[in-house]
């Protein structure tokens, strides 16, 4: 785990006083907020920035999606509604996110992507396509982990991205808190439905399981024994999970020439899934199941991820 800065601790301080958030969602406000500051052009270390509900809103309009700016609003009021100074401006901000609710409520009464997010829409088969020959370049040697992260699509027996993803050991881990593959299973005990799902285990397939012993002993080969992290860099070095996302958005970039981030990809994903006729022909107990390989209650699944009109 990396060191906090100051200004991290703040929102840390909010949202464990306001109690029950897990840390893989504390560190994703992290990296919301990180990167809000920094298109703000702001250096402190307090919320002072927010203080300009102008240039924020033009900010997040600029560079997020509905939905992204629905989350930062929300965020927001929540670091706000405990700080007394800031009554006018969260009044801005609560408005603002009520507002992003109601659109977004639209979009999937109407089962309609916004717009930003159709512009980088592609299909699974498509981008599943463009994966697959990636992998069929290396299929005996996995160089590193852009192409496990390939290999673990493209096999599909386990999640997709997440940021939860980053988060997986392969050794020194403790098998109550932690997330960790071992012997050709994937245990999550810390993501960010834990709380509604429990603990979860997935047995991984033939292929994946030799993707990854593969990956592993590449990296043994260079001398690599410390980093007990399953996804690393070029270098083998662990990704923090704040910077995650913005590596995969990256990664998907250079394959697809798309900005497809975690969300849009889950949603790519699901909108395929609902549409095959195995999941249109499948029992409650069935769809239960698939949309626990991504993590998903079912009751996030039904309500948010759901078969989309292009």
């Amino acid at each position: 785990m990396t060191t906090m800065n100051k200004f991290e601790k703040n929102i840390e301080k909010v949202f464990i006083t306001k109690g029950n958030i897990g840390q893989s969602t504390l560190d994703s406000y992290i990296k919301y907020m990180n990167k809000l500051k920094q298109l703000m052009g702001y250096k402190g270390s307090s919320f002072l920035f927010l203080k300009d509900t102008g240039k924020v809103i033009t900010v997040l309009e600029k560079n997020y999606t509905d939905n992204t700016q629905k989350t930062i609003f929300s965020i927001i009021v929540s670091i706000l509604t405990i700080k007394k100074t800031f009554k006018t401006e969260l009044r801005i901000y609560r408005g603002r996110m009520e507002q992003f609710k109601t659109i977004i409520d639209a979009h999937i009464a109407k089962n309609q992507l916004e717009p930003k997010e159709k512009e980088k829409f592609i299909e699974w088969n498509t981008l599943k396509t463009t994966m697959e020959r990636e992998v069929n370049k290396t299929p005996k040697n996995i160089r590193d982990s852009n192409d496990l992260i390939i290999t673990l699509i493209t096999f599909k027996d386990i999640i997709l991205p997440r940021l939860v993803l980053s988060t997986i050991k392969v050794k020194n881990f403790d098998t109550i808190i932690d997330n960790y593959y071992s012997n050709g299973k994937l245990v999550f005990n810390d993501f960010k439905n834990v709380n509604k799902m429990g603990s979860q285990t997935f047995k991984v397939s033939g292929a994946t399981k030799t993707a990854i012993k593969n990956f592993l002993k590449l990296r043994h080969s260079r001398g690599i024994d410390n980093d007990f992290l399953l996804i690393s860099n070029r270098n083998f070095k662990g990704i923090v999970q704040k910077k995650f996302s913005d590596y995969l958005k990256a990664y998907f970039k250079r394959y697809t020439g798309k900005d497809i981030n975690n969300n849009l990809l889950r949603k790519i994903y699901t909108n395929h899934l609902l549409n095959t006729e195995k999941y249109r022909n499948s029992d409650e107990s069935q769809r239960n199941e698939f949309h626990r390989r991504l993590l998903h209650d079912i009751k996030t699944a039904s309500t948010i991820y759901r078969k989309i009109n292009i």
